[in-house]
């Protein structure tokens, strides 16, 4: 069970409380209740502890639609067979572990000390208009 600042810290960056997962998408019924479970979780997008405070110390908040784009562009590095991917939406950068479907960080590029992100394998471009906030 979540504990309440983690509860706190998904409300904050809209994402769904339980375990930092954020449910993108729907399942239709099916007749096999562990199929549709399964499909489920392949859908799902989740934050990292670390990556929960990352966007609640910069006062980031994700949709819905922001979500799925996270979803999309996760979607599009495993089709390239993508492992560590960077995830780049206007004014933050995310670093997803593609298999996992785990966002490990978020980063301000305008921060960075050297603007060099390692131990990745592939990048993203999400489009801008799907990015509400930015990171100040």
């Amino acid at each position: 069970m979540a504990s309440t600042a983690a509860v706190s810290q998904n409300a904050a960056v809209g994402i769904e409380p339980g375990a930092g997962v954020a449910r993108v998408g729907t399942t239709a019924p099916s007749a096999k209740a562990d199929f549709a479970q399964e499909l489920a979780r392949a859908e799902d997008v989740r934050f990292s502890a670390h990556a929960e405070r990352r966007l609640v110390s910069r006062n980031l908040r994700l949709d819905e639609g922001q979500l799925a784009q996270i979803a999309r562009a996760t979607d599009q590095a495993a089709a390239k067979g993508a492992r560590d991917s960077l995830l780049l939406m206007g004014d933050v950068a995310l670093v997803v572990n593609v298999p996992n479907r785990t966002v490990v960080t978020a980063l301000d590029p305008s921060r960075m000390q050297n603007g060099i992100v390692t131990n990745i394998d592939a990048t993203v471009f999400v489009p801008t208009n799907d990015v509400a906030g930015s990171i100040d």
